[in-house]
């Protein structure tokens, strides 16, 4: 019986251990901390360095990375990096984007005719990176990009997204939005939340279901959270920001994999993943201890971490797909180490508590953060009776109105007060074109800092060594960064003749990417198909070619398929040769003919004698 009685009890051990096994949440975690999540930044950002071939002591934002600023595989790393204080060369990043701007801005549709998200991107990651999105080389991108979009174009034009990265790229800095704009925040958020789907998704094109679109809804509706305004919809009638976005939770939650990652076009994915992640952090979601989102013990970040590789680098997917051949499982994919990149950014964020990913404000002051703490414990604590609930919002309005998103326990307190049927002050419930939960705060612009900057003996030196060289475009970045420093340093004034020296360099550049851009033009038109090419087109190939021997060797690597036009040399030759031939074998016969006729004349006139 002993024997029994002791089996049955290791049995109930074991059944125990397993139990802790199979359901813990904290059994499969990997460490979410912000020593070990600052490792994880700074793995991403080595990683992308041996990408691109720069030293781990040289800072990634750096002339051969910055030829492509402006466009999604820079910006976002710029972006990520400032969000996390990584230290680097955000001057330099700048001043290629103002110089970048300024050229697009010559092109019809200046930043893009149909995308409103390159003003959004670029706005946000100049922003971070120390810039005033609203002046960027004498442009607007915050009121060109959002409120004033549709005085040229659709802000849906892309669907969600233009609608969902105005509102983030609006909020950033709580910009002003004049009253005649094209359009209040109140209206952007009313064509978000209208898009709703039945089942509490999002989705790009209103058909299926997308996790993406929907935790960037979330995260883009996360400042209104707590705001009590209405807005229209089909199904839902008369809904909030909090209930619609309760319903997209609520889907997520149920869209969420085994292993805690998520899923889109029927793959599971680290951007999908990464954007969750994001979307919780900016509604104070714990993604630990949150049970929605932990399944089978996996909650969000360990389903993060497992697309990590040991370089540092993030995989988009663990299994290969092969319509998206570029992206391999064993392959460390750059956009999805950018999401990652953001994502743990914004984990450390939370957990450093700092302001959420995409609020760029200064950071709240210790009496704010006090007031938060305060409104959060009181309604932690509420009773039934109505003493504590008025305690709790009188807690609630002693935090600045733009701060009270920031309060992650409020729907408590207006589910309570409204069951209570208590009188809550006007501000709370106010239904104007602006949020009441946001008013515009004073912003850190790059302006103010430029105080600081002072030319040294360094910075001369290494404007001249530019100087020396042949005009380039691989001086691109280097030339822009110094023409910033010498024309808006505090002893400016003491070196004007270089300022204007490395304008002109700035302008020498400009000319030769043109001269690219009409190479690239006249190629495509004049020489294409090159199999069609004739003898009529020997002069292009010789022009075409000049040029192309007249641009530095660096200049050269950007001509598009100049091999073909070393092939169609080659074929002019062969062509000339035949011609050759032909006009040779010609005259020869012409000679033999006319050599005939003389003879037979001869012979004729010998037979007459």
């Amino acid at each position: 019986m002993n024997g029994l009685k002791n089996g049955s009890r290791w049995c109930a051990l074991v059944a125990f251990l397993l139990c802790i096994i199979g359901f813990s949440p904290s059994i499969y975690a990997e460490t979410l901390d912000s020593a070990t999540l600052k490792e994880k930044i700074t793995a991403i950002v080595d990683w992308k360095k041996e990408q691109q071939h720069i030293s781990r002591d040289e800072p990634l934002l750096s002339d051969g990375f910055l030829k492509d600023a402006t466009t999604s595989s820079v910006d976002w790393y710029p972006f990520g990096m400032g969000r996390a204080g990584y230290r680097d060369d955000y001057a330099a990043y700048a001043a290629i984007v103002r110089q970048k701007v300024a050229e697009r801005y010559q092109l019809p549709g200046k930043l893009s005719e149909s995308k409103a998200t390159e003003w959004h991107r670029i706005a946000l990651a100049y922003v971070a990176s120390g810039g005033d999105a609203t002046d960027v080389s004498g442009q607007n991108l915050i009121a060109d990009g959002t409120y004033d979009r549709g005085k040229t174009a659709n802000l849906g034009t892309q669907g969600l997204n233009g609608l969902i990265w105005a509102l983030l790229t609006l909020d950033a800095l709580r910009y002003n939005v004049p009253e005649e704009a094209h359009e209040q925040r109140a209206d952007i958020i009313a064509r978000i939340v209208a898009l709703q789907l039945p089942n509490g998704a999002f989705s790009i094109d209103q058909s299926e279901a997308d996790v993406d679109m929907t935790a960037m809804v979330l995260t883009a509706l996360a400042p209104y959270y707590n705001d009590e305004k209405t807005y229209e919809h089909r199904i839902f009638n008369k809904t909030t920001v909090r209930a619609a976005s309760d319903r997209a939770l609520t889907w997520l939650s149920d869209a969420q994999q085994a292993e805690g990652d998520f899923k889109s076009g029927g793959i599971a994915n680290l951007e999908s993943t990464a954007q969750v992640v994001v979307a919780l952090t900016a509604l104070h979601i714990d993604v630990e201890a949150d049970a929605r989102f932990i399944k089978k013990g996996h909650n969000v970040y360990d389903a993060l971490v497992r697309y990590e590789l040991p370089t540092g680098g993030f995989v988009h997917a663990k299994t290969y797909n092969a319509n998206n051949p570029s992206s391999k499982p064993d392959e460390a994919n750059s956009m999805a180490s950018e999401q990652a990149l953001y994502a743990l950014v914004a984990l450390l964020r939370q957990q450093q508590q700092l302001r959420t990913l995409y609020d760029l404000r200064p950071e709240q002051s210790n009496e704010t953060k006090k007031a938060i703490a305060t409104a959060t414990t009181k309604i932690a604590q509420l009773a039934t009776d109505k003493s504590t609930v008025q305690q709790a919002l009188k807690a609630y309005e002693a935090v600045p109105r733009e701060e009270r998103q920031y309060v992650s326990n409020y729907a408590k307190l207006a589910r309570v007060a409204s069951a209570q049927s208590l009188q809550r002050r006007a501000d709370l419930t106010a239904n104007t074109k602006t949020s009441v939960l946001l008013s515009p705060m004073p912003t850190i612009f790059e302006k103010q800092q430029k105080a600081d900057v002072k030319l040294s003996d360094e910075d001369v030196k290494a404007a001249a060594a530019l100087l020396e060289k042949e005009p380039s475009t691989e001086q691109e970045v280097a030339v822009s960064k110094y023409v910033d420093r010498f024309m808006n340093a505090q002893n400016a004034a003491s070196y004007k003749e270089e300022g204007r020296a490395l304008k002109e360099r700035q302008a020498d550049i400009a000319e030769v990417k043109t001269s690219i851009a009409t190479l690239n033009d006249r190629i495509l038109q004049q020489l294409y198909p090159f199999d069609d090419l004739t003898l009529k087109d020997a002069e292009n190939v010789t022009e075409i070619t000049a040029l192309y021997e007249a641009l530095p060797p660096y200049d050269q690597q950007q001509i598009i398929k100049f091999e073909d036009v070393e092939k169609a040399q080659a074929q002019m030759k062969t062509l000339r040769q035949k011609r050759y031939i032909t006009y040779g074998g010609i005259a020869l016969l012409a000679v033999v003919i006319i050599g005939w006729v003389v003879w037979k004349r001869r012979q004729r006139a010998g037979d007459t004698r």
